[in-house]
């Protein structure tokens, strides 16, 4: 009979995962083409995507390639390079493009006023911010990203969007100032004060912090913009007021 054996197990043929050499030779046959180096394989789907298959000598499974991933054949041109294949520039504008709204740090609460804006999933969190702070006509070192208005700065700003997590995030937000350094936290200050009868917290503005500092040296750091935050709000209440009165009369 030509059925294996009960619990025979399967040759070392039939398991194997083939050369990069050999499926491009075979993608060369069926393109009736005569040189093999001309024909690039690309991966479009799996943890290899985007990338070029362009080891002869290991096995497609070794490339990180599984047998459900999609390849990409594709004929270069003597001179074209890898740059200008098809296959990557498709895998860079629809699986390797993030797409970004995002606010001016004045208008926080216009979480999408700006964008979209695309770039590479590729690309660091310090490109991104570049390119937020040209749409926003603001100088990038004075700006800091965040996922979203209360999480925290993204600090490492030479990670990719991929290692940040924001890759596939629709929106980032954008705030004033440079981000935390490694060893600091941005510690959001709130004023506890009666309103109408009662008492209620609310958040007046955000200081940086280190873990090692001392009490001392924190209530040092709230002096300055606590005093800036108590003058805007004098002043914008100042010209509630006025408005009031201007409309009762």
């Amino acid at each position: 009979s030509d059925e294996p054996a009960a619990g025979a197990q399967p040759s070392a043929d039939s398991t194997s995962s083939p050369l990069i050499r050999d499926v491009r030779e075979a993608a060369a046959a069926a393109f009736g083409m005569t040189e093999p180096s001309l024909v690039a394989l690309v991966a479009l789907s799996g943890t290899q995507a985007g990338k070029v298959l362009d080891d002869n000598e290991i096995t497609v499974h070794a490339f990180g390639a599984s047998p459900a991933d999609i390849i990409c054949a594709e004929e270069m041109t003597p001179d074209g390079g890898i740059a200008g294949l098809q296959s990557v520039q498709l895998y860079e504008e629809r699986r390797n493009t993030a797409h970004f709204h995002f606010n001016h740090p004045d208008r926080p609460q216009y979480t999408e006023e700006f964008g979209p804006l695309a770039i590479s999933k590729n690309a660091t969190v310090r490109e991104l911010k570049a390119k937020v702070a040209e749409a926003l006509g603001l100088d990038a070192a004075d700006l800091h990203l965040c996922r979203h208005p209360k999480s925290p700065h993204l600090k490492d700003e030479s990670k990719s969007l991929h290692n940040a997590g924001i890759a596939d995030s629709s929106s980032v937000f954008v705030g004033h100032g440079a981000p935390c350094a490694a060893d600091e936290s941005m510690l959001r200050v709130a004023i506890y004060a009666k309103e109408k009868e009662t008492y209620k917290a609310r958040d007046a503005f955000s200081v940086p912090a280190r873990g090692s500092a001392s009490v001392r040296n924190l209530r040092e750091s709230l002096v300055d913009p606590l005093v800036k935050w108590a003058s805007k709000a004098s002043t914008a209440a100042a010209a509630a007021e006025e408005a009031t009165s201007a409309g009762l009369a």
